[in-house]
């Protein structure tokens, strides 16, 4: 009987403990009474980790902390202090028209003592490196209050790839139109939520150098990166949609990644395109095989690659005959690999796939081939 006894003891002492919430550090408590409020010290305590998000380094980011404080009477004495045990620290003072008052940074523990004047005040914690992995106090010494951090979003994509294709390649120049763009690579699309935003893109890939293009929602391009494993962008946007391509280097790279963006956005979607493949033979120099292309939708992005075992050539034609894929449209032909993309309009298309007559191979026995088509496609029928 004893045992029953202590064993139900123990488990009541076992199931209390696990009611009890965690103590939040951040919860607000009353002021002592008959102290100066401005004489107490407001703590925050916070930090970075791969759960909450990493630090954002010596940036003005969302991937950082920002905070509010009031001051509520001009000359006022205010004193600052962050520090850490773990990541080397800093932090910038704004004052209420978002002007930098100071920056502080480098060490373990950073102070300032600043002489303010009335107004809503924003102080931006950050850590020494990006991607760092710690904790932090921050310390303000007269106000009446810290109020809560501001908050942000921090969109993440799931792991993702270029498929068994592999991705479509950088091919950029500044004057090149949003069309030129290839679906082979990875197309996303968010929205900001606020005027004047602070905006931090980030990409980073394991296999591949990779890049991403900003663009608005007329198409304009914004920024770019250049292409490595990974990067970093931040950006002052208006409220409204983006869209974001993120492609490899080299064409037929293949590598997961990841695109975290964080600040004042929403709703991150990827938009995909279908991929269709065929594959066929060539008996003889003059053999060619016939595609029927259906497109449903104005201003659809579409990759076609052919592949073979011989130097092979492909054209496509419009419903009226014409050939829509000349030589100098992004493309290669004649080659034992050939690919051309561009932007269809709704339609129905042929594409003619042949061994190429150019080459200075001699064609003997049987060729094969593959075709590979990735875009906004209804359907792909051999004739």
């Amino acid at each position: 009987m004893k045992y029953l006894l202590l064993f139900t003891s123990t488990l009541f002492l076992f199931l209390s403990s696990c009611n009890k919430q965690a103590v939040d550090p951040n919860a607000p408590v009353e002021d002592p009474k008959g102290v100066d409020p401005l004489t107490i010290s407001r703590k925050i305590t916070d930090g970075w980790n791969k759960t909450k998000g990493l630090g954002g380094g010596r940036n003005y980011s969302f991937k950082n902390h920002l905070y509010e404080f009031v001051v509520e009477k001009d000359n006022s004495v205010v004193d600052f202090l962050v520090e850490s045990a773990e990541i080397n620290i800093g932090f910038t003072l704004y004052n209420p028209l978002g002007e930098p008052i100071t920056n502080q940074f480098g060490s373990r523990a950073e102070k300032n003592q600043q002489n303010l004047n009335a107004g809503k005040y924003t102080i931006l914690v950050y850590s020494n490196e990006r991607d760092a992995v710690g904790n932090y106090l921050l310390t303000i010494t007269g106000i009446p209050k810290i109020q809560s951090r501001i908050k942000s979003s921090w969109l993440k994509t799931t792991d993702q790839s270029f498929g068994d294709l592999g991705g479509g390649g950088f091919l950029f120049k500044a004057n090149y139109p949003f069309s030129y763009n290839t679906p082979r690579n990875n197309y996303f699309a968010f929205e900001v939520t606020e005027d004047n935003s602070i905006i931090d893109l980030e990409l980073e890939a394991n296999l591949a150098d990779c890049w991403f293009k900003l663009y608005d929602d007329n198409e304009t391009l914004i920024e770019y990166t250049n292409s490595k494993r990974s990067g970093f962008n931040i950006f002052k946007l208006n409220k409204g949609k983006y869209k974001v391509w993120v492609g490899t280097r080299e064409r037929e790279a293949k590598t997961n990644f990841v695109l975290n963006i964080y600040g004042k956005v929403a709703n991150l979607t990827e938009i995909e395109f279908k991929p269709f493949k065929s594959s066929g033979t060539w008996p003889k120099l003059d053999s060619f095989d016939t595609y029927e292309l259906i497109v449903e939708n104005d201003y659809s992005f579409i990759d076609f690659n052919l592949l073979g075992n011989f130097d092979v050539d492909f054209v496509v034609y419009d419903s009226n005959n014409n050939a829509v894929s000349p030589d100098n449209q992004f493309g290669n032909f004649y080659e034992r690999n050939g690919y051309y993309f561009a932007v269809f309009n709704k339609g129905t298309y042929e594409i003619d796939v042949y061994p190429s007559k150019r080459t200075k191979d001699v064609f003997s026995g049987t060729k094969t081939y593959t075709l590979d088509i990735v875009g906004n496609v209804k359907s792909v029928t051999k004739k």
